[in-house]
């Protein structure tokens, strides 16, 4: 395998900003290859537990596709994530339901690269546009919020903040969540198999 590939993992729990208390909380790994130094591509699977009309939490899963590249203007860095999504899931309260959703997520997010420190500030804003006809809106979800990232170390973060989510696909929601994340890397794979073998 090529060095320029990584294998990810991250966790998240998302947080209601009320008494209504955990939100959802999911599991994502996968591979991610690098063009070149700006640009990637990244294949991941999402298992995720997620707090649905009937107070209880439920299994849904995604399969994600994406290309992402960033371009550094000083110490500012712009990133752009363009991912399709492959969605289903468990709880099943209409025959809309049972149909796979699909989006085009379309992400833009500026970071500040603070010098000789390991915290990065960060600001985002997502649109997901539906690709099937369970939705007729062009957009029927945004977020918008912004984060703290921590490097512990080559390969581990944390990341914490708040976003606001309109979601109008299930039922109207638009609520203020706070994210907690934490991402495992293992980079150039390939690289460290081939040290190995010699």
């Amino acid at each position: 395998m090529p060095h320029n590939f990584s294998f990810k993992v991250k966790g998240q729990a998302r947080v209601h900003n009320d008494e209504t208390g955990l939100y959802k909380y999911l599991l994502q790994y996968g591979l991610r290859y690098k063009i070149s130094k700006r640009f990637d591509v990244a294949f991941y699977y999402r298992g995720a537990f997620r707090k649905e009309k009937d107070d209880h939490f439920h299994y849904r899963d995604k399969m994600l596709a994406e290309f992402s590249f960033d371009v550094p203007v000083f110490r500012f860095k712009i990133e752009n994530r363009l991912r399709y999504q492959h969605g289903t899931k468990t709880y099943i309260n209409s025959d809309k339901d049972l149909i796979p959703k699909q989006y085009i997520r379309d992400k833009f997010e500026l970071n500040y690269d603070i010098k000789n420190c390991k915290v990065t500030p960060m600001v985002f804003c997502e649109l997901f546009f539906p690709l099937n006809n369970n939705n007729p809106e062009t957009i029927d979800e945004y977020r918008i919020g912004c984060e703290i990232k921590y490097k512990i170390n080559g390969n581990q973060s944390f990341k914490t903040g708040f976003m606001y989510q309109n979601d109008q696909t299930v039922f109207p929601l638009s609520n203020l969540l706070f994210r907690f994340t934490y991402s495992f890397d293992i980079h150039e794979i390939g690289r460290a198999s081939c040290r190995e073998r010699v």
